[in-house]
């Protein structure tokens, strides 16, 4: 049964006629014609995240020229119609499932037309596929280079030993190498295509077949980022003022570009040849502009964790201390967040459509507006978060924590 929670009424005029008293011409008035819905829509491909939001959009119109009323319902959560009528917001119920929306469209002479449109409702779960990991691992980043090719890294922090799963034909399986080390960060270029570092330097390629040991010159790498198959740029670890970047040849063949300053630098985002961003402890943000990388004031003195720039004009940076920064192509500015959290990853799918992870089991996500923390199923730390699509997300974390949005 439907739920009403939205009406509008738009302003409506009545036409009348007169009529000839004893004349002999047909005065019989036309018939009415009904509205007509040409079609009803929702962005985000009709799928909603749990508390997210959704908007609606109708297009109808009416042969005879009838000022039209709106009546939007819905199955389960809360439809608001905006100033516009033909418009609405879909708010997301608090579960998983089906939301069918319905439009009726009346013109006040009896006409009427209904559209319905079902919208998915999505939420973060631990997929079946992870069923089998290894225990009490320390997840701390994740990649897809598809919707069925993926990597999650991590390890054995205090027995300083490796984790590499890889995730094909819908399963997740551990295709751990190395004895020692703890991967940090990881980069699923192509399904044949794949890197991950971390400590000492150590650092695997997969190349569709299997895991090849290397080194990256200079020591522990936090981040990694690739522009097109064979460019990769990694970040080092606190004390080494160098960035290392690969360009094809060996895979332990890496040039090496000197940093501004000597801070740890946890994340990386290359937007093109001659444009990229890297961020690490005290506030540091670093800028590649095709030949140099320069130091940038982002105003905090947090530690930053990680980067995603969707364009040179657009981009976010998170940090420790609930530090969330925006780039609109010549600042970085703080924007509020709705938690206290310390933030360790964001993945940014459109302009409208960003998220980011945090301790405590943290999961935001931003509109275009503002920040909505989503329910999660954890409370442990999480660490890296990856999109395929708008749909089709994946997150890591501690305790051998891998969510998927379903």
């Amino acid at each position: 049964m439907l739920k009403q929670t939205a009406v509008w009424v738009s302003a409506g005029s009545v036409l009348g006629a007169l009529w000839g008293c004893g004349s002999t011409s047909d005065d019989t008035p036309d018939e009415n014609a009904p509205p007509v819905i040409a079609g009803l829509s929702a962005d985000r491909d009709g799928i909603l995240a749990l508390a997210g939001t959704a908007q609606l959009a109708v297009d109808a119109s009416d042969p005879d020229g009838d000022a039209l009323t709106f009546a939007w319902n819905v199955t389960v959560g809360a439809v608001t119609p905006d100033a516009d009528p033909i418009t609405a917001v879909l708010a997301a119920p608090p579960d998983r499932g089906l939301a069918t929306v319905t439009v009726t469209v009346t013109d006040g002479n009896g006409g009427e037309a209904t559209e319905s449109i079902d919208i998915g409702v999505i939420g973060w779960v631990t997929p079946e596929s992870a069923a089998g990991l290894t225990p009490g691992l320390a997840f701390n980043a994740v990649s897809f280079a598809d919707a069925e090719n993926g990597v999650i890294v991590g390890g054995d922090e205090i027995l300083n030993v490796p984790a590499i799963y890889r995730y094909s034909n819908g399963l997740w399986a551990d295709e751990t190498v190395g004895t020692a080390g703890h991967m940090t960060a990881v980069a699923a270029v192509a399904p044949d295509n794949m890197w991950t570092a971390g400590g000492g330097g150590l650092a695997f390629h997969f190349d569709g077949s299997e895991w090849a040991q290397f080194t990256v010159p200079g020591g522990c790498v936090h981040g990694i980022d690739f522009l097109t198959p064979n460019d990769i740029w990694v970040t080092p670890a606190e004390g080494q003022p160098y960035m290392r970047r690969y360009t094809g040849g060996m895979v332990n063949e890496w040039a090496t570009y000197t940093s501004p300053s000597s801070s740890g630098m946890n994340g990386v985002s290359i937007v093109s040849e001659d444009d990229g961003w890297a961020v690490g402890n005290n506030g540091t943000a670093h800028r590649f502009d095709g030949t140099d990388w320069q130091v940038v004031d982002t105003g905090v003195t947090a530690s930053l964790t990680q980067v995603d720039m969707i364009t040179a004009e657009d981009g976010w940076i998170v940090g420790v201390a609930s530090t969330m920064l925006h780039w609109d192509g010549t600042a970085w500015s703080p924007v509020a967040i709705p938690v206290a959290a310390d933030l360790h990853g964001v993945f940014a799918v459109a302009p409208d459509d960003v998220w980011a992870v945090g301790s405590l089991g943290t999961i935001l996500h931003w509109d275009g507006v503002v920040w909505t923390q989503l329910p999660s199923p954890v409370t442990t730390t999480l660490t890296g978060v990856h999109f395929v699509s708008a749909s089709d997300g994946w997150i890591a974390g501690f305790d051998s924590t891998i969510l998927h949005l379903e």
